[in-house]
């Protein structure tokens, strides 16, 4: 690629929005790998934590650990959420939005055997935190 636009005389590919439709091509394609390598492993684990970025919007991040075709154990980042607040409600609804989007089926979320969170007590709670809440609707 570097290649091409250090040569190229018609298309200079510098365009802000050219840029930021290639990274997105480039996004949607890793994330239906990702998809796909989870829809066919046995076993799944997610890790999430919670952020305020540089503007103060609350964002959650969605990291996958399984175990590939290969049987290597492999760790991908799969996205960043905005959320409307940091409580244990709004970072649930919106793991299990993505868990619905990438394992549709029931079956598929009986993959799932680990949750791990930050040290916050919203995450960790025992009775009202992340996890107790996922666990209502993931075995």
């Amino acid at each position: 690629m570097e290649a091409h636009l250090k040569s190229a005389t018609v298309f200079k590919g510098t365009s802000k929005t050219i840029q930021n439709e290639l990274l997105d091509c480039m996004l949607e394609v890793t994330k239906e790998t990702i998809v796909q390598q989870l829809r066919s492993t046995d076993y799944v684990a997610i890790q999430a934590d919670d952020t305020t970025d540089v503007s103060t919007k609350t964002q959650s991040v969605l990291v996958f650990r399984y175990i590939d075709g290969n049987f290597k154990v492999v760790e991908r980042f799969y996205c960043f959420t905005y959320l409307k607040d940091s409580s244990a409600d709004t970072i649930s609804a919106a793991i299990l939005n993505e868990l619905n989007l990438i394992l549709p089926e029931r079956s598929g979320k009986e993959k799932l055997i680990a949750q791990s969170y930050d040290g916050a007590s919203v995450m960790r709670g025992a009775s009202g935190g992340v996890p107790k809440k996922n666990q209502r609707y993931i075995p």
